[in-house]
């Protein structure tokens, strides 16, 4: 639901229409779908699409800077929702059925219910805003007549409740007024508070909370058997597969968020992982000593591809050791290789490899169908590494083929290994990677896309200098980590 609202949110709000009708009807502010769920829903998404002054500000200046040709497909005077329930439900004129009461917050949730269709586990509920409660029931009552759908609905605080049953619509708002909203509850509001402000669209995953749901629903549909993969009478039953863990036995606990938000140069979309652990491993364990991202700045400029990341050395080996312990086999299969083919020893070497800041970047898009095609240059850059280790490989490359090996060298501390003819500028000074890539000092991972480049490279791109470019980050710290993916375009 967030990927697909952030493209319906950027259409939204590019239109004069919708635009137009927002401010007009004076809707910021007011309540929010959460306010109707229940405290103990495991999931949650939303549209809100009644922006502040500020949020409008910042969406007409990201819509100036799109692509022209993006820009001449948005339709200025055109409602993009009247495609859609008209496309649905062609029953329905969207000016005289729809229109008059649709609100501009949307909601679902999927939560646990004793009044599902099995008796136990998880249903879902829909919140979709009303100006005209008289009129919202003319409309939904015509959906239900002619598709047959059961689902029944009612009005709450502005918004139209749908659920599959009158049963779980008087236990959802038995749950509210016992034990308060979504909205109410605190490691909600602080989740959503510090990643979804402002937002488009958003989410919200309780993920211990999904994890008991579920095993509790495996242990119903074995009879409450731990011996998943095994029949009633201890011998293996090969008709379920492999033996699975029992699902207590995970303790998996932890939230997390995804939220799109439009700024004036750039989309972004973030995501957050809170308290996070699962069978011994934990987000606690990840606290890297350096951060930032200053080897992926000094890449060469005309870099297509690009990914970094700083104190990799240590994460690379905390995250081996947790794979170790759920996967032995295949990492001690992986350490024998390592040690046969380069004589390093996993994961203790790999400091030697990676360096305490690390990156990676090449100026190749593809080589399409020809297999002799110019595969680029690349350049990949590690400071603190072993440059010996790295002219070793460089020499052994060079006795197993035919063509130049890669060149090795030594800046200021930081070991280059690189091959083919690139820019002698540095990356870090493009103005779009730095609207893609700032704020990166506490990031740990880095990834960067040139678009403009890629649109080159197709057969009918003429504003191919227009779509900027797409970046990433992952930054760890204090049991949390977020990520941003941002799209900086470069028309206008």
């Amino acid at each position: 639901m967030v990927p697909t609202a952030a493209v319906l949110g950027v259409a939204l709000m590019a239109t004069g229409v919708w635009a137009s009708n927002t401010v007009i009807n004076d809707l910021f502010g007011g309540p929010q779908p959460n306010q109707v769920f229940p405290a103990d829903t495991v999931a949650y998404a939303q549209i809100d699409l009644k922006p502040s002054a500020t949020q409008m500000a910042g969406y007409a200046e990201f819509i100036g800077r799109l692509p022209d040709s993006v820009r001449e497909d948005l339709d200025n005077e055109e409602d993009p929702a009247a495609d859609f329930f008209e496309e649905s439900f062609d029953y329905l004129d969207y000016e005289e059925d729809v229109s008059p009461w649709l609100g501009r917050r949307f909601g679902a949730a999927m939560l646990p219910s004793g009044e599902s269709e099995d008796g136990q586990g998880v249903t879902g509920a829909l919140a979709i805003a009303v100006t005209d409660e008289a009129a919202a029931s003319e409309a939904l009552d015509k959906i239900k007549a002619e598709e047959g759908e059961e689902f029944e609905y009612e009005f709450r605080d502005g918004f139209a409740v749908i659920a599959e049953s009158p049963s779980i619509l008087a236990e959802l708002g038995s749950k509210v007024e016992s034990d308060g909203s979504l909205a109410d509850d605190p490691e909600f509001s602080s989740d959503m508070g510090a990643a979804a402000q402002d937002s488009i669209a958003a989410g919200w995953f309780d993920i211990g909370a999904a994890a008991k749901l579920a095993g509790d629903a495996l242990s119903s549909a074995t009879g409450g058997s731990e011996d998943y993969g095994y029949d009633g009478y201890g011998y293996e039953d090969y008709s379920t597969g492999p033996e699975l863990p029992d699902p207590a036995e995970l303790d998996i606990t932890g939230r997390a968020v995804a939220a799109v938000n439009v700024e004036g140069e750039y989309l972004e979309v973030r995501g957050d992982l809170f308290e996070f652990s699962a069978a011994g491993f934990s987000l606690d364990d990840y606290q890297p000593s350096e951060t930032g991202l200053t080897e992926l700045g000094e890449l060469p400029s005309d870099t297509v591809f690009g990914f970094g990341g700083s104190s990799l050395d240590e994460l690379s080996e905390q995250a081996w050791d947790d794979l170790a312990g759920a996967i032995p086999e295949v990492t001690e299969e992986i350490e024998a290789g390592a040690a046969e083919v380069g004589g390093l020893e996993i994961p203790g070497d790999l400091g030697k490899v990676l360096g305490a800041q690390t990156a990676f970047g090449t100026n190749a898009i593809s080589g399409g169908d020809d297999p002799f095609a110019d595969s680029g240059a690349f350049q990949y850059r590690a400071a603190g590494a072993d440059k010996a280790l790295f002219d070793e490989l460089s020499e052994a490359a060079a006795a197993d083929s035919y063509s130049s090996p890669p060149g090795v060298k030594e800046e200021d501390g930081t070991v280059v290994l690189s091959s083919g003819s690139s820019s002698q500028d540095k990356l870090g000074d493009d103005p779009v990677y730095q609207q893609v890539m700032q704020d990166t000092e506490q990031a740990s991972l880095g990834y960067y896309m040139d678009v403009r480049a890629l649109m080159e490279s197709t057969e009918d791109a003429p504003d191919a200098d227009q779509w900027g470019a797409v970046g990433f980050t992952a930054s760890f710290g204090d049991g949390q980590a977020t990520s941003l993916f941002r799209w900086a375009p470069s028309g206008g």
